[in-house]
């Protein structure tokens, strides 16, 4: 299964604070401690992400209602998998991880 490991991830604590659901602008004029935690955030971090995605693509062989039958009798299900993926031959399917590490680090700095 091919896996693709070489990224650029440009992470900087706009983007971290736009990943909580924030707008930089408004944190930034008022909390410069919170843009301070995601910046130490990314120093202690960002070496620690080890991003990786197995993919595969496999031949849609039917669709059946809301089911997807892959080639190989693997099925995927949902009514808005099947509206869009009907017209399709193939499908491709992808594990995406950042990597152990980052988590190990995330859950001993907590405790």
């Amino acid at each position: 299964m091919p896996t693709w490991r070489e990224w650029d991830l440009a992470v900087d604590a706009e983007a971290v604070l736009r990943a909580q659901g924030a707008n930089p602008a408004v944190i930034r004029s008022r909390s410069a401690s919170l843009v301070s935690i995601a910046e130490r955030a990314i120093r202690e971090g960002s070496h620690r992400i080890k991003p990786a995605v197995l993919y595969r693509r496999l031949v849609i062989e039917r669709v059946v209602h809301e089911r997807i039958v892959l080639k190989g009798d693997v099925t995927l299900e949902g009514r808005l998998l099947a509206q869009h993926l009907a017209p399709a031959s193939e499908a491709a399917v992808l594990l995406c991880t950042v990597g152990g590490d980052l988590e190990e680090h995330a859950s001993e700095t907590m405790a």
